[in-house]
C-alpha cells in the first residue's frame, strides 16, 4: 500500500492509501504526492522527541509527517531526576537521611542537610 495527500486545486483534501503501482485519476485540479512517515528511534532517558509536523516539498512530490529528536537540555535531565526521587515516599527518604546521618556520626563525620542527602541521591541516579 502506498499512501498519498490528495491536494485540489492546491489546497489539501485528505491522505488516502492506494495499492502498490495504482492508476491515479488524471484531473488537472488534483494533484497526488506521496506520503513518507518520518519517526527515528531516540531514547527518551536522554532525548526528546516532538512532531509530528508536516513538511511540504512539493517539487520532490513528497508530503511527511515529521518526528524530530534532540538531546535532553541539563535542566530536563536534572527535572527527571528529581521526578525519580519524588517517587520515594516521605517516610522512605526519611529513614534513608537517618541512616546516612548516623552512620556518619559513627565516622566521626559531620551530618548532613537533606537538601545534601537529595542531592547525592539525584547523583546516583
Amino acid at each position: 500500500m502506498t499512501r498519498f495527500a490528495i491536494y485540489r486545486d492546491g489546497v489539501f483534501v485528505e491522505e488516502k492509501e492506494f495499492a502498490e503501482n495504482p492508476v491515479l485519476p488524471n484531473k488537472p485540479q488534483l494533484k497526488f504526492y506521496t506520503v513518507e512517515k518520518v519517526d527515528p528511534a531516540y531514547d527518551s532517558t536522554t532525548q526528546v522527541r516532538s512532531g509530528p509536523v508536516v513538511e511540504e516539498d512539493h517539487g520532490l512530490e513528497i508530503r511527511r509527517n515529521v518526528w524530530t529528536v534532540r538531546d535532553k537540555t541539563a535542566g530536563e535531565l536534572d527535572d527527571d531526576a528529581e521526578a525519580k526521587i519524588d517517587r520515594v515516599d516521605a517516610l522512605t527518604f526519611k529513614v534513608m537521611f537517618n541512616h546516612e546521618n548516623r552512620v556518619r556520626a559513627l565516622e566521626s563525620k559531620a551530618p548532613i542537610t537533606a537538601n545534601q542527602f537529595r542531592a547525592a541521591l539525584k547523583a546516583m541516579l
